[in-house]
């Protein structure tokens, strides 16, 4: 009797031990579930939110195409000129503080700031023309009559006639390949017996080749070889830098040339030449036979291709006393003092 109660106790006690495996293996079961659950929801819900400091998923075919960093600032633009160039008058007695290179400095480099800062001591600013930030590239033009924009600087007209002009040119990161400096020029004569002011015997003007004493303008000194050659360039290679020329000045001439040497603005009408050609003794320019000689100052910022991005076109003036300078007026007589284009 105790044998047999005893193992019915142990059967019951057995199979309840079972019933209670199952029901644990089966709240594991549907523990499980409900754990994935939430995972999957969760799951969702980071990469499918649009909440802030989401990331979308990028389109089929488009590998990472929608994928933003979030908060990222918008990029700053620069303010600073795609070209700056600082028009300065040097007296001739302080000339030789402004012995420059041929070539730009570019940025990082202390070469040549030296020789800046000296010059700069000495440097009477006249004014600053700009190709602000922004501003539109020239459009292709096979014709070669896309426009540039112009710059008009007004110098005293004894000043500019005792000093030599300072361009102090200064280019911004990632703007030009290579800048061109065209100084301005003319063609003086077109006559088959031209006897300059700067020279002593006559010459043949009259051949399309015409020697360098058929001309005058600061080029003919600033350019070795000129007409050959008209102009200087130099490699920034699109970075930053500085480039600084200087003329001569036309009192340190000899002999001493009139304000013409450096003074190339005009009014309209003679530079369209609707009022004929302009001569003096020994100098003029005589439009209606020659029309394309005549050049104006120019700084020209070119790409890898040479195509002309941006063209600033300087006009520098000569200005006589209108009696303003003084209160009394008492100084009318002594205007025009030197000669220069009609204006």
């Amino acid at each position: 009797m105790v044998c047999h109660n005893g193992g019915a106790a142990y059967l019951a006690i057995a199979s309840l031990k079972l019933a209670e495996g199952r029901f644990a293996e089966e709240c594991m079961r549907y523990l499980g579930r409900v754990i994935f659950l939430i995972a999957s929801l969760s799951l969702l819900s980071c990469v499918g939110g649009s909440g802030s400091g989401s990331i979308p998923i990028g389109k089929a075919g488009q590998f990472g195409s929608n994928i933003q960093q979030p908060n990222t600032p918008p990029a700053t633009q620069s303010t600073e000129p795609i070209i700056s160039v600082k028009v300065g008058t040097v007296w001739e007695s302080s000339a030789s503080a402004c012995n420059f290179s041929s070539d730009a400095v570019l940025e990082g480099s202390s070469s040549g700031e030296t020789q800046f800062a000296a010059c700069d001591k000495v440097t009477k600013p006249q004014a600053t023309c700009e190709i602000a930030a922004g501003t539109a590239m020239l459009p292709y033009d096979p014709s070669g009559s896309g426009s540039s924009l112009n710059c008009r600087v007004k110098i005293p007209e004894i000043q500019l006639y005792y000093s030599s002009l300072r361009f102090d040119v200064k280019i911004a990161d990632k703007s030009c390949a290579v800048v061109v400096f065209r100084p301005y020029w003319y063609r003086a004569s077109s006559a088959a017996a031209f006897t300059p002011r700067w020279g002593t015997t006559a010459i043949d003007c009259s051949v399309a080749d015409a020697p360098v004493e058929c001309y005058s303008g600061p080029a003919t000194k600033m350019v070795s070889q000129f007409p050959t050659y008209t102009a200087h360039y130099s490699v920034f290679g699109n970075s930053a830098g500085r480039w600084n020329l200087k003329t001569d000045s036309a009192n340190k001439l000899n002999p001493a040339l009139s304000n013409r040497f450096l003074s190339n603005y005009m009014e309209s009408s003679y530079r369209n030449c609707s009022n004929g050609d302009l001569s003096f003794s020994g100098d003029g320019w005589p439009c209606t036979s020659t029309p394309n000689g005549f050049s104006d100052y120019v700084v020209s910022c070119q790409d890898e291709y040479g195509l002309e991005k941006w063209v600033l076109t300087i006009l520098i003036e000569d200005v006589d006393d209108s009696g303003a300078a003084y209160p009394l007026g008492y100084n009318t007589l002594t205007a025009n003092q030197k000669a220069s284009w009609p204006h």
